[in-house]
């Protein structure tokens, strides 16, 4: 099929699935905010969550809702919401076009996340504040203001079964194995709630550790403390780490109750400014006014204590506006209304830090260090910790830690004037 007009405007959506909510028990819901407007840079929105009273803990699923909209003329815009400093939900913001081709404005695009966040219910038993920041510019060429609701999900676990209760008989079984009654099959279990049209809603619960249980303790490493929209710094600003500098995000963590078992690093991470298209940066020997140098190889490293502890490559995700827009229009840039967290497993680490004293976790991006471009990284590290049942503190060291430091070696040979004959890259 061939499409005569390409699509100049449409509200996003996703070819993957929805979050399935096969989770029996009672729901309930909690506002964050309600339709508020993002016009200004330095805005930062501040709330309280309270904790459902009508549907109490244990819960079998816990789900962010986050509904935007923008109209008029407007760039993608990056965003993120925070509760009792933990990120929740790192985010873009697809771009309106404004007018069409007779002047008229168009209507505004409205798009829809829903994010699991099952794993962190530990963070929603306590009342906490609640914080969301999309930096935007408002004006007489940009003229989108960015309107957002948000709110969480949850489902309490049914009671447990009363045993004096009467069994209910079992429904007969046909041959192949299945009930014989669809009805009650269906009635058994629920049907998914489905998202409003022409949106998108995506799942990205943290797939490499989702077989283990919720964490007993989350840990934000950076934004422990609430950010007003009239601070001298705003959560982005305390988050950001420049390639033309050191590019290493260093944090202490102290484990209080000295009872951890297993630890995983959550790193909320995303490329800015030159550094979004790191993938085709040029050698800094081609750098120059207006040219995104450094190279083409990131990776997201963690060392505890100045240890290395795990590395991982970042997503190269492209916003709504990168490269081409067939790329992110109607079908959204895959992660680009909702950034997943690269995830570490630090469990080796635990009985080194598990000693009632400050320990330091650094994230680095490597190897951007040395960079000509003005290029950012926004860096967000939460961890998750699972305390032992007994209540016993385990001790234990790092026998054998390796790394071999990434290096990267170009070769250009520049002919007259601007022309390359010769460029070659290597990462060891």
């Amino acid at each position: 099929m061939v499409l005569s007009v390409f699509p100049d405007y449409a509200s996003p959506i996703s070819t993957g699935p929805a979050i399935l909510e096969r989770a029996l028990g009672m729901p309930c819901s909690v506002t964050l905010f309600g339709n508020v407007t993002f016009n200004t840079w330095r805005q930062v929105e501040i709330a309280r969550y309270e904790p459902p009273a009508d549907c109490p803990p244990p819960w079998t699923s816990v789900q962010l809702e986050f509904i935007g909209e923008v109209a008029g003329v407007q760039y993608d815009r990056v965003g993120a919401l925070w509760l009792g400093g933990v990120e929740l939900l790192r985010t873009t913001t697809p771009e309106p076009t404004g007018y069409d081709e007779s002047g008229r404005a168009r209507r505004a695009v409205r798009w829809h996340i829903a994010r699991s966040l099952h794993h962190y219910q530990a963070l929603f038993l306590h009342a906490a504040t609640v914080e969301m920041s999309i930096p935007n510019v408002v004006n007489a060429n940009y003229t989108g203001n960015i309107s957002v609701s948000s709110s969480l999900k949850f489902i309490s676990a049914p009671p447990p079964p009363d045993p004096s209760a009467p069994v209910p008989s079992p429904l007969p079984l046909l041959r192949d194995g299945s009930f014989s009654s669809a009805k009650a099959d269906e009635e058994a279990m629920p049907a998914p709630i489905a998202p409003p049209a022409a949106s998108v809603s995506v799942d990205v619960s943290i797939a490499a550790f989702a077989d283990l249980p919720p964490a007993d303790a989350i840990v934000p490493l950076v934004l422990s403390t609430v950010v007003a929209s009239d601070a001298a710094i705003t959560p982005w600003e305390r988050l950001a780490i420049a390639t033309t500098s050191a590019p290493n995000m260093s944090t202490r963590v102290t484990i209080s109750e000295r009872t951890a078992v297993r630890a995983v690093l959550d790193v909320y991470v995303s490329p800015h400014g030159c550094e979004e298209f790191w993938y085709s940066n040029v050698p800094n020997a081609l750098g120059g006014e207006g040219v995104c140098a450094g190279g083409a190889y990131r990776e997201v490293e963690v060392l505890v204590d100045g240890i290395f502890a795990g590395a991982a490559f970042p997503f190269p995700v492209i916003y709504s506006g990168g490269i081409n827009p067939v790329l992110w229009r109607p079908i959204a840039g895959l992660h680009s209304l909702n950034v997943p967290p690269l995830t570490f497993d630090l469990t080796p680490f635990v009985g080194v830090m598990d000693d009632g004293l400050p320990h330091t976790i650094d994230v680095r991006i490597a190897p951007a260090q040395g960079s000509q471009s003005s290029g950012t990284w926004y860096v967000d590290p939460v961890l998750r910790l699972w305390h032992a049942a007994d209540g016993l503190t385990r001790t234990g060291r790092v026998v054998k830690a390796e790394r071999v430091a990434v290096s990267t070696t170009a070769n250009v040979e520049r002919l007259a004037g601007d022309s390359v004959r010769e460029l070659t890259s290597e990462v060891d």
